[in-house]
């Protein structure tokens, strides 16, 4: 199992640092990991969540360019390494 908490402190975006984006914080999990033999190869699947609470905040801010970006909602990845 792993885990990985995250925290962004307040960000401004434009030039005169006069607009800004609250702080933020994030919590992921890597929630699950098992190993087996499928079709005679040696096989792990493992699952994590991105952003447990779901949480809607503003992840980056570009300094200068007057723009910023939506975090991501809550997400489930799945993946399969041979």
């Amino acid at each position: 199992m792993t885990a990985r908490f995250l925290h962004t402190a307040k960000q401004y975006f434009n030039v005169t640092n006069t607009a800004s984006i609250p702080s933020w914080s994030r919590f992921e999990v890597g929630a699950a990991r098992y190993a087996t033999n499928l079709f005679g190869r040696s096989t792990t699947f493992r699952t994590s969540v991105i952003n447990v609470t779901n949480k809607a905040y503003w992840a980056t801010a570009a300094s200068g360019q007057g723009y910023i970006t939506q975090g991501a909602p809550r997400t489930v990845l799945f993946s399969t390494t041979n």
